[in-house]
């Protein structure tokens, strides 16, 4: 198993200042067990918080977006999908 930096950025918040956009990340686990630090290749992510996303989305088609909501994740650098985001949770795949 491998560890992970988690870096989430908000893309744009047009309707609301950036000094009241905070996010908060309280926890990334897997999404199937919400077990914490047990992320595995082809596994997916879910990251808990609140000011997350702008809205709830969740992906309507293949491809998987790289943006959701006005969110998204990157892993190690990387873009990663995004099944689904809101603001309080995002499902994404790290791999």
């Amino acid at each position: 198993m491998s560890h992970m930096m988690l870096r989430l950025a908000l893309l744009s918040l047009a309707w609301v200042p950036m000094a009241f956009a905070q996010i908060t990340i309280t926890s990334v686990t897997n999404a199937a067990s919400f077990e914490a630090g047990s992320l595995s290749q082809g596994s997916i992510g879910a990251i808990f918080g609140t000011g997350l996303a702008t809205t709830t989305a969740e992906a309507g088609s293949i491809p998987i977006p790289f943006s959701l909501a006005g969110a998204t994740v990157t892993v190690n650098g990387v873009k990663a999908p995004l099944f689904y985001a809101s603001t309080v949770q995002i499902n994404f795949h790290p791999f």
